[in-house]
């Protein structure tokens, strides 16, 4: 055996063993001159067994290996770089596969008393069957496909290897080159049975038939050969799709004619079972989500019904007390009013009794006068009393003046149209102003005028990077999970810095905008941040133009939970960077107001809150079971994204399809 160390050819050094057969060694080895890895599989003349015969053999097989590499370039297969001699020892240098062989993985589940997952078995599946696609169609036939010559890259991608004991046509078979007799070589356990009782010329077929055990394999963890024949998977691995079942049924049949012809038909046999089971699992969601959208609308039903009860008869109370506390207060009143009339009659003294007695004698006194003076004067002729006649009385007329009509002038102090706040992150200017706010449709109606005050909104939605500057500092909690739906490593991957922030609640993205000294934006204002004054349908107008132009990330053709326009590509099959749709941006200059999350906003849902907001500055309700959310998600369709979309979910939820972004007054 070679060591550690040494170096072959003069640019190849050996870094470790990484497997071994009955002659030949396969080591890890770094290109000197590339400073690339590689795999080296080596047989020397001179080992234990190998006499001329087997040595001559190894040699045509390293070389039809060789040749058959070179002519593939294929993803799931091992690429093979060189063939070369070292004076008396045979090296083959191939691609390295760092993530190691299936036998490993298989061996590995069986001591710790698992199985592998049946997703992961089908994906390894497919990529097997997609290596032996590219095989077949040279007209070749591998004829040792089995566990220990599958291996895994550094992404975990199956890839084929160890072409050494192919069929290939225009020529004599390996086995006369190899001096074997009939019938074909191979592994026992993973034969086809023509390959193991017959002398013919293989199809690709019998490859299928290893593929199948290879299958069997890895979801029951027993070889299909060592069990009665015809057993099933699905009586060894509950919960195994019945397509799947019966898929390995076809491939393991005896006959080539009732299997898969090749690898390219199998890989479609199992990527159209993964598509019909990811159909029924979306078919099923959707099911339990409309049954859970359906109980949460009549409890919602119920609770407003209970909770209107509960306010008219609030209001009939009220109305009640109100008017015996006025019945109340007018009889108090009435009463104090006659008690005073009573009081000040009572005391209120005679007139006559206030006359003292020499007034009354001056009185009679005077009357007899008068009469005197009548009488005589009566006597002395007649007498005329003079009536005094009244002067016109001047009538004063009250002009008022007329004052002057005050006016107001709109004065607002000069604010830049963007700015970058403390944490260095980018906001922009929406004016005061009003603007169409609703539309016709369910919960968004009626259409109405609004006014807002100025303020700013985040230019971005908040991404991975910022929120993780807030747990950082030790104010903000981390998102409850750290992947997305196709992205295991994503929060805190420095890959996904600049993507939108997930997986956080309402509470969550409330407490980041207060460590910014901002505040989560009002349905209002992010309505109006994302539709301007003249009522737009979408950020960037009133067509749904997608198809010719890039303009959001939605559930295109790329969306892996099923698209709801199979044409559009938005580049991206989860989450996009944020800021990546510069044709979608809205009349402020803010980026993916449509698409690529949905953004918690501060307000309580209500459904019927339109109806009566007030016109200036409108706030939600004040208490309520949702919080409302906009803009869309990379899951959405057209109808979700538009700026007068209204969403609502428990403020204690999270999940892959939510975020947000943070507003601030202005002083």
């Amino acid at each position: 055996m070679l060591s550690q160390g040494d170096v072959l050819l003069n640019k190849y050094r050996l870094e470790a063993l990484i497997g071994q057969g009955a002659f030949a060694q396969v080591y890890h080895a770094t290109h000197l001159a590339l400073d690339a890895p590689r795999a080296l599989k080596t047989l020397r003349s001179d080992a234990p067994g190998v006499g001329s015969t087997e040595f001559a053999d190894f040699h045509t097989r390293f070389q039809l290996e060789a040749q058959l590499g070179a002519k593939l370039d294929h993803p799931n297969i091992i690429r093979v770089h060189d063939f070369e001699q070292d004076k008396k020892t045979l090296i083959l240098v191939m691609e390295y596969a760092e993530g190691g062989n299936l036998a490993g993985r298989i061996h590995r589940a069986r001591e710790k008393d698992q199985l592998i997952p049946i997703e992961e078995a089908i994906q390894i599946g497919i990529d097997i069957a997609q290596g032996l696609s590219a095989l077949h169609a040279m007209d070749a036939v591998h004829r040792d496909l089995k566990p220990s010559n599958i291996l895994f890259d550094k992404k975990g991608h199956a890839k084929v290897a160890d072409l050494g004991l192919a069929q290939v046509p225009g020529g004599p078979s390996l086995r006369s080159k190899l001096s074997q007799a009939s019938p074909h070589p191979g592994t026992p356990g993973y034969m086809s049975p023509e390959q193991e009782h017959t002398g013919n010329l293989l199809r690709p077929a019998s490859d299928v038939y290893a593929l199948g055990i290879v299958l069997f394999e890895m979801l029951t963890g027993r070889n299909y050969h060592y069990l009665k024949p015809g057993t099933h998977v699905s009586g060894l691995r509950p919960g195994l799709p019945d397509w799947l079942d019966d898929l390995l049924v076809r491939m393991l049949a005896d006959e080539p004619r009732d299997r898969p012809w090749d690898g390219a038909e199998a890989a479609d046999l199992l990527r159209e079972g993964v598509a019909k089971e990811e159909a029924k699992r979306k078919e099923e969601v959707a099911r339990r989500d409309a049954e859970d959208r359906d109980k949460r609308e009549e409890q919602a039903l119920q609770q407003r019904a209970a909770e209107e009860k509960t306010r008219r008869e609030a209001e009939e109370r009220a109305k009640q007390e109100a008017e015996a506390r006025a019945r109340h207060a007018a009889e108090e009143k009435a009463r104090r009013k006659a008690d005073e009339r009573a009081r000040r009659k009572a005391e209120r003294p005679r007139f006559w009794k206030q006359i003292p007695g020499w007034a009354w004698a001056v009185v009679a006194g005077l009357a007899i006068v008068g009469v005197i003076l009548v009488v005589v004067l009566s006597g002395n002729g007649t007498s005329t009393i003079s009536t005094p006649t009244r002067t016109s009385t001047s009538v004063f007329t009250l002009t008022p003046s007329r004052m002057p009509t005050p006016v107001f002038t709109s004065t607002s102090t000069p604010f830049p149209e963007e700015i970058v706040d403390s944490k260095g992150v980018s906001m922009r200017l929406v004016p005061a102003g009003e603007f169409t706010m609703g539309s016709e449709t369910y919960d968004e109606k009626p259409i109405h005028q609004v006014y807002l005050d100025a303020y700013y909104m985040d230019k971005y939605e908040v991404t991975n990077a910022l929120y993780q500057a807030c747990v950082s500092a030790g104010v903000c909690d981390p998102p409850h999970e750290t992947g997305s739906y196709t992205r295991s490593s994503y929060y805190g991957n420095s890959q996904y810095a600049d993507y939108p922030v997930i997986n956080v609640d309402w509470n969550q993205a409330k407490t980041y905008c207060e460590w910014r000294d901002a505040r989560l934006p009002t349905e209002a204002e992010w309505e109006k941040a994302a539709r301007g004054t003249d009522g737009r349908t979408y950020p960037w107008g009133n067509e749904w133009d997608v198809r010719s132009t890039r303009r959001l990330n939605f559930s295109d053709k790329n969306d892996p939970t099923g698209a709801s326009d199979t044409v559009a590509d938005d580049g991206y099959a989860d989450t996009a960077p944020v800021g990546s749709y510069p044709n979608g941006v809205s009349p402020y200059g803010l980026y993916d107001m449509a698409g690529n999350v949905w953004e918690w906003v501060a307000d309580w849902y209500s459904e019927t809150f339109y109806q009566s907001s007030p016109f200036e500055n409108p706030l939600g309700p004040n208490s309520g079971q949702y919080r409302a959310l906009r803009g869309g998600s990379w899951g959405s369709g057209d109808y979700d994204v538009r700026t007068s979309n209204r969403y609502r979910l428990v403020p204690d939820y999270w999940g892959i399809y939510v975020g947000f972004r943070c507003s601030r007054s202005l002083p």
